[in-house]
């Protein structure tokens, strides 16, 4: 899915190939006369260069997409498109255009049981905007999954008391998650701010980060996120450790990315649900579990050397999965954006008026604070506290 700005070698076709004039081209099997058909081609008018047809590969499509997105959009959302695009692309391989059909999308997302229901989402989205994007720009003639059936995204309702919080960060080992955690609790940041925000965001004299328009959310008005006593503290430390790049990095140094902050909170997950566990003393059921065995890997690599398990390594190994499972199970799947919903509750509940809050949220709005934070409706203390003020 990179760019391709001159021939690349297609295994699964043992030829090269090169995108010219919106179509993959077969340049044959021999690099030397593929790179001289290359020249070739590239010294004709382009009104003389092939165009993209129904019969080519619905890959031709993706990476002049992909391409596309990488010089228009952001770096994240070029990626975004590219990594879902990629997985169905490995799914169906050579297949093209004119027989793209939806059930294609809904075999791939049955390929992957584990997908939730707002992941599948996504994932049909992307490939849904690439080919419409086709279309629109007078690739194909008309997008063949234009009025695919997707599923409903689901709602983050869940919301974080301070308990759980305090708990939370009680069961992270690592001091650099904490600090993540943290300051999305004490500033109510979207994710995706706390992941890009660097050095040069950040006016510490007047407690605050400050977004260009072209990294805020919309891209129409400069972003501000400002900060309390904790989130500053966390800031100006981190602005000394890391003077350039991203300030918010896993231990060993590497930037956090949505990949490693959802695996950070599996891990948190899976910690809290064993707790739950062992208070409720849960077992997994054993046929279950010599059952699962009978399934897993029967060879390990130790040192460079294969070797075979044994019947009690992967009974063992059975259990630990199920007892994973079962204790995924038992506790809530957190991510960043509760941890921002449960600043904005505690706002309002607080006593912020709405428009402030909509304000340091960074909405255009209240309408969105409205339509996401019904669950205070449910709230019969806070509610009845505000009916009381009534004369």
């Amino acid at each position: 899915m990179a760019r391709r700005a001159f021939p690349w070698y297609r295994k699964s076709r043992k030829a090269w190939f090169v995108v010219s004039g919106g179509k993959q081209i077969n340049l044959g099997t021999d690099k030397a006369e593929a790179f001289r058909l290359f020249h070739e081609l590239q010294a004709r008018p382009k009104s003389a260069r092939p165009v993209v047809t129904g019969d080519d590969f619905v890959e031709t499509i993706a990476v002049l997409f992909v391409e596309w997105c990488s010089k228009h959009r952001a770096i994240e959302t070029a990626k975004w498109y590219r990594e879902r695009i990629q997985s169905f692309l490995s799914h169906v391989g050579d297949l093209r255009i004119n027989e793209l059909k939806p059930f294609h999308l809904d075999q791939w997302c049955d390929a992957h049981p584990r997908w939730s229901d707002g992941t599948k989402r996504g994932a049909l989205i992307a490939l849904q905007r690439c080919l419409s994007w086709a279309a629109k720009k007078g690739h194909i003639p008309f997008s063949p999954i234009a009025h695919i059936e997707k599923p409903q995204g689901g709602k983050r309702d869940y919301l974080i008391t301070p308990e759980e919080y305090a708990n939370a960060l009680a069961n992270i080992p690592s001091p650099a998650f904490r600090e993540l955690l943290t300051i999305s609790w004490e500033s109510g940041c979207r994710p995706q701010e706390s992941l890009i925000v660097e050095a040069r965001h950040v006016d510490l004299a007047h407690s605050r980060w400050i977004f260009e328009v072209k990294n805020s959310k919309g891209k129409k008005r400069q972003r501000v996120v400002y900060l309390t006593e904790v989130a500053r503290e966390i800031t100006a430390r981190l602005m000394l450790k890391y003077p350039e790049g991203p300030l918010f990095r896993t231990d060993d140094g590497r930037p956090f990315t949505p990949h490693s902050v959802n695996c950070q909170f599996m891990r948190l997950q899976d910690r809290l649900g064993r707790q739950i566990v062992a208070a409720k003393k849960l077992q997994s059921d054993e046929t279950a579990i010599r059952k699962l065995a009978k399934t897993l890997k029967r060879t390990r690599m130790e040192k460079g050397i294969k070797k075979t398990k044994t019947e009690r390594e992967l009974y063992v190994e059975a259990r630990q999965k199920l007892m994973s499972l079962l204790a995924r199970r038992q506790a809530p799947k957190l991510c960043l954006y509760l941890f921002r919903h449960a600043w904005m509750t505690r706002m309002l509940m607080g006593g912020v008026d709405p428009i402030t809050v909509s304000i340091l949220a960074g909405h255009v709005d209240t309408s969105m604070l409205a339509r996401q934070y019904q669950h205070l409706a449910h709230d019969a203390d806070h509610l009845l506290a505000k009916a009381k003020l009534a004369k």
